[in-house]
């Protein structure tokens, strides 16, 4: 799939990869929107933590910051159902 060149400015690149490493480290991969055990846990570890969050869309092999927020707390974010 190729994705038109608008998208390009999203395109989350080596350098971005090792910068959000270094900056941030994450409660959770490869999340899903259904609500699971993983899920669980990190809303009771985290439940009163103000947090960024993160939506990242891969396509094949590239993968594109789709969206990126701030939430106090970061457990409200997390289990809003869309």
């Amino acid at each position: 799939m190729n994705l038109p060149a608008e998208f390009d400015s999203f395109l989350i690149r080596d350098a971005k990869v090792e910068w959000f490493a270094r900056q941030f480290a994450p409660l959770m991969t490869d999340v899903t929107l259904i609500h699971d055990d993983a899920l669980e846990q990190v809303l009771r570890r985290h439940q009163k933590a103000a947090g960024i969050y993160f939506w990242v869309m891969a396509v094949e092999s590239a993968e594109y910051a789709i969206y990126i927020g701030q939430a106090n707390p970061l457990s409200r974010r997390l289990i809003k159902l869309y």
